[in-house]
């Protein structure tokens, strides 16, 4: 992940996506990065609303993105006196993730900020097939935020699985928080083990297959580590043996981490091809905000 010097945040102004605003606002203090504000006048709300209320004309339409483009206004100018940014705003309509593609296409930020929760885009981002879309449509990172900001990332797990991209990963948390503690955190696990019994294997032949998992993941992980040393990456690993996204939410918890990284893909075969079963479950489940990084190999 390259310097951070433009961050756009898509609200629909609810309370909770007001959260992913001021996160989006303190990181571009941090970082003296460019603040977009994007709201966008959903049509499809809008023609639902018309054929509701008939008798509604352009000019009440027009009123509506009036109104949308005062508290947007409002918005950026609380933002300016409490962050001390200049943030740009910009009023679309349309439907929502087209639009949003449409601002990362003209942008071109190096951070895309929402709310895990809302009255519409965002809250139907961790329902239903708008996040995939969204992700597997972009490559740009993407921080989910589900609580109001009292201060910088201090406390940050990366999961790592050892493909491809697990490096990136973990530059990616350490150049969106450069003075946070970083864990990175592998999860283990045989595939299938529990049929392997009912294949025949004996409980010794099982714990030799544990043995060389773990021997494994060891080495793996000692060789990620050497790579982020040489980058001047300080990280701390952690080895754990079980569910990857159970494991994953219990060290949260445990740690208190304030931001769990994930990728869109993993190196498990039998993953979704779109984000990821355990990115999926992360995203929908974690009780703090979730930075979602590409980690599929560049061309």
């Amino acid at each position: 992940m390259t310097a951070i010097r433009n961050i756009l945040v898509a609200s629909d102004l609810s309370t909770p996506a007001r959260h992913a605003v001021r996160r989006a606002a303190a990181l571009a203090h941090e970082h003296q990065a460019r603040l977009t504000l994007q709201h966008v006048v959903d049509e499809g709300g809008l023609a639902t609303l018309s054929s509701l209320l008939e008798t509604v004309q352009t000019g009440n339409v027009e009123t509506i993105t009036e109104m949308a483009q005062k508290s947007v206004n409002e918005l950026a100018d609380s933002l300016k006196h409490q962050y001390d940014i200049e943030p740009v705003t910009r009023i679309d309509s349309g439907r929502v993730l087209k639009a949003v593609l449409q601002a990362i296409t003209d942008i071109n930020p190096e951070l895309v900020v929402l709310g895990a929760r809302g009255q519409g885009f965002v809250r139907h981002m961790l329902l239903g097939s708008t996040p995939e879309r969204l992700l597997s449509r972009t490559r740009k990172p993407i921080l989910i935020v589900r609580h109001p900001p009292r201060a910088q990332y201090e406390r940050i797990l990366v999961a790592v699985d050892f493909s491809a991209r697990s490096l990136a990963s973990l530059r990616a948390a350490r150049a969106l928080a450069p003075k946070a503690t970083i864990q990175a955190l592998h999860v283990h696990q045989i595939p299938f083990e529990g049929r392997l019994y009912y294949a025949g294997l004996t409980e010794q032949a099982v714990s030799e297959l544990r043995d060389r998992v773990r021997a494994q993941a060891e080495e793996d992980m000692s060789k990620l580590m050497r790579q982020a040393e040489s980058e001047g990456l300080n990280i701390t690993p952690r080895l754990e043996t079980g569910d990857p996204a159970f494991r994953l939410l219990e060290h949260e918890h445990e740690h208190e981490c304030d931001l769990i990284v994930v990728g869109k893909h993993t190196s498990d075969a039998i993953a979704d091809a779109t984000i990821g079963s355990v990115a999926r479950h992360v995203i929908s489940h974690a009780e703090g905000d979730v930075f979602v990084v590409d980690d599929a190999p560049k061309a």
